[in-house]
């Protein structure tokens, strides 16, 4: 189930591979939410370093599902729950493959539970796992 080159950016910038993060989404580069909201590069990547928009390399960039961007920003509840996640135990892959899966005590993924406003639920599901 690879989808090419898959790197996981991590905390300190220094990308590490992983082949684990799979999802039929969306994913846009750095370079395409650039565009798409008119931040500079550098701080786009200081986003991705503070778990503001977790990222992954593909194909060779770093690259961001839609769907953790509430139209032309980061979502403001990522950073929240991701971070959680990573203090439960996940590694960042593990966090953002979660985030994007369907979750069965959600009965949706839990990045669509947090845009139809069920973050309380999404990060009690997520501390429970730790």
């Amino acid at each position: 189930m690879s989808v090419g080159d898959v790197a996981l950016a991590c905390a300190e910038g220094t990308p590490w591979h992983n082949e684990m993060v799979t999802t039929e989404r969306n994913w846009l580069t750095l370079q395409d939410i650039g565009e798409r909201t008119g931040l500079p590069r550098g701080r786009l990547r200081r986003l991705v370093e503070d778990h503001v928009l977790p990222a992954v390399r593909r194909n060779g960039q770093l690259s961001v599902p839609e769907a953790f961007l509430d139209g032309d920003e980061p979502r403001n509840d990522i950073r929240g729950t991701f971070v959680l996640l990573l203090d439960a135990g996940f590694e960042n892959d593990e966090a953002i493959r979660w985030l994007l899966e369907t979750e069965e005590s959600l009965g949706a993924a839990p990045i669509d539970a947090l845009a139809a406003g069920r973050k309380a639920e999404v990060r009690r599901v997520a501390q429970a796992l730790a």
